[in-house]
């Protein structure tokens, strides 16, 4: 993509000094000027989308650590019910009863 933007940039430099040679030569420098201004913010656009993809990035894989995070403490956690109550009724003690010959 900077190769792109850096040949149209030059290009455009190309047709601009063609025109300004016509012209004459204060009008050259303005333009040139301009073309590059033109080249430098391209390439600051291109770098804050690069930025803010990587931010994006970074958000996302964090995002999908804390859902698998989230995810294994659910998995591991016993959801059973345990009524004490319920429990305790059940236990009901056995007598054991030996003979001796």
């Amino acid at each position: 993509m900077k190769n792109i933007v850096f040949s149209f940039a030059l290009v455009l430099l190309a047709a601009v000094s063609a025109q300004a040679q016509s012209l004459g030569q204060p009008q050259t420098q303005t333009l040139r000027t301009h073309a590059q201004a033109d080249y430098i913010r391209n390439e600051r656009v291109q770098l804050e989308k690069e930025t803010e993809l990587k931010i994006l990035e970074k958000l996302e894989e964090s995002r999908l650590q804390e859902e698998r995070t989230r995810m294994q403490r659910i998995e591991a956690t016993n959801f059973s019910v345990v009524n004490p109550t319920a429990q305790s009724q059940q236990q009901v003690p056995v007598q054991v009863q030996t003979q001796t010959f």
